[in-house]
């Protein structure tokens, strides 16, 4: 059998009836035809098709009224069509598809010579409980596939755009705004909103999204939006850059950059800091603006498989079912932080390294204090549902944290989420066995998280699925250190990924 990728493919699923054999025939040579394939080969495709179809139809009749007959037909680039039948209906006994018992039925070796005189590789495969399998394929040395257009980027037009110009979102763009989400990311994007128009146009009325968008004939070709209103209030997130695909490296990019400059030297709603989530497929969103100068985002934390993997389009992609992400800050006020408290002298160094991006060099102090004896401990909870991650902000530690942090992470992840960050306040004394007793139940520390002016936590992780740690790529040398850190005492299970 042939097995070079296929050019063409298609699929067709039937129920157990005679009724639906010429419709399979008709679907299995309209599809040839379509690729010019020459008359004989059709005519050969035909007689199969119908020969094996009767054969599984009137042997092993199946009354599910379920379409369990598939059919695979394609084409590979040698011009050579290859056919499977599954039968996915009842099994059948193993025994029957031997030599003897094929010797033993007339009907049956008269099928397959007349099959194997058309298709010499045909085969008649037993899988046990998976059914039937038939499978051949057809080659002729007159048949010419037709070409297939390729994107020729030599071809693509070059034009600079940095004339244009950014306006705000209007409520009339949110369709064009899910065809630019759509041609960035197919249907991975992490909020499924911005495809629904209705429930978008809403988000955007509520005046929690500032939204600028680059027209250019009749579309929208790039986007950018700050984002307030989310798990921290003193803080808004700087994201959602979408530039489509055909119109990149012509200077849509440097046009939103002007739509957040806007933002971060002018502060209009009186934040404390920008935050943001770089993706660790690439290092492209991680490059920017250099440790001081303006506008510079640090990296400070990890949250490890925060999202389902995000498929970009014109850009490789991880075989891995959830990506990991770099949360990166940028202070808008001074931090008036005087002590940090760390949960080991080990962590200090990292730490120390992470506030120096900020700005801010507190007194480092390890963590020592007793959990009052009456006191309740108290959390506030962020589900991103959509993407099944949670924030878990720990307000209170009391003498119970430990089982209410654990009953509380027994619920989130009954209820299907797959990574939760916990963040414990560093700017007040905690208990000194927090971080040994949450690396006891599978949260690893990941960083540090600045929450206002005042106050910063620790972040730590716990994720329901081993992390690809060597599929995360950085760029910024704290980065860098921050991830082998983390790697070297992650408490949970390091997915093998050297084959990927």
């Amino acid at each position: 059998m042939n097995s070079m990728p296929p050019l063409f493919c298609s699929e067709l699923r039937i129920s157990y009836s005679r009724t639906f054999i010429p419709a399979a025939q008709t679907w299995a040579t309209q599809f040839a035809k379509s690729l010019s394939a020459p008359e004989t080969l059709t005519f050969s495709l035909n007689l199969l098709i119908e020969e094996s179809l009767l054969f599984i139809i009137d042997k092993y009749p199946d009354t599910t009224g379920q379409p369990d007959l598939q059919i695979r037909c394609s084409v590979a680039p040698n011009a050579s069509l290859q056919v499977e039948i599954d039968d996915l209906g009842p099994p059948i006994p193993a025994f029957l598809a031997s030599p003897e018992e094929l010797a033993k039925d007339p009907s049956l070796g008269l099928w397959l010579t007349l099959s194997r005189g058309y298709a010499p590789d045909f085969q008649f495969i037993n899988r046990g409980k998976a059914g039937w399998q038939i499978r051949f394929s057809l080659a002729s040395d007159s048949w010419s596939l037709p070409q297939i257009a390729h994107n020729n980027p030599q071809a693509a037009d070059t034009t600079d755009l940095s004339h244009l110009e950014a306006r705000p979102v209007l409520p009339a763009d949110v369709a064009e705004i899910a065809r630019l989400t759509y041609a960035t990311y197919r249907y991975s994007y992490q909020h499924p909103e911005i495809y629904n128009f209705e429930l978008y146009a809403q988000k955007l009325a509520t005046g929690q999204h500032d939204v600028f968008v680059v027209p250019h004939n009749d579309k929208l070709v790039g986007m950018a939006a700050i984002k307030y209103g989310g798990v921290f209030e003193r803080g808004a997130e700087a994201g959602a850059l979408m530039v489509d695909p055909d119109y990149r490296g012509r200077g849509i990019r440097q046009t939103l950059d002007k739509f957040f400059e806007y933002h971060y030297e002018n502060n209009p709603r009186d934040l404390d800091f920008f935050y943001g989530y770089q993706v660790t497929q690439h290092d492209k969103s991680q490059r920017g603006a250099d440790p001081g100068e303006a506008n510079y985002f640090g990296p400070t934390s990890f949250f490890l498989n925060k999202n389902p993997a995000i498929k970009f389009i014109e850009l490789k992609s991880t075989d891995l079912t959830r990506d990991s992400s770099i949360e990166v800050f940028m202070t808008l006020r001074d931090l008036y932080v005087c002590r940090f408290f760390v949960p080991s002298p080990a962590h200090k160094q990292i730490i120390e390294l992470l506030l120096r991006d900020l700005n801010l060099t507190p007194k480092y102090v390890v963590a020592n204090a007793e959990p009052k004896p009456h006191s309740e401990t108290t959390m506030i909870c962020h589900e991103h549902e959509s993407s099944r991650y949670v924030n878990l902000q720990v307000l209170t530690l009391g003498s119970d944290w430990t089982t209410k942090i654990a009953s509380e992470l027994i619920k989130l992840f009954a209820k299907g989420h797959a990574a939760v960050r916990i963040l414990i306040d560093a700017t007040s004394d905690f208990p000194s066995s927090v971080h040994g007793e949450l690396n006891r139940i599978g949260a690893g520390f990941c960083g540090v998280y600045l929450l206002s002016q005042h106050k910063i936590a620790l972040s730590y992780v716990i994720a329901k699925d081993p992390v690809g740690f060597d599929n995360i790529v950085t760029y910024r040398d704290s980065a860098r250190q921050l991830l082998a850190f983390i790697k070297a005492e992650w408490p949970g299970q390091i997915a093998d990924t050297s084959s990927t």
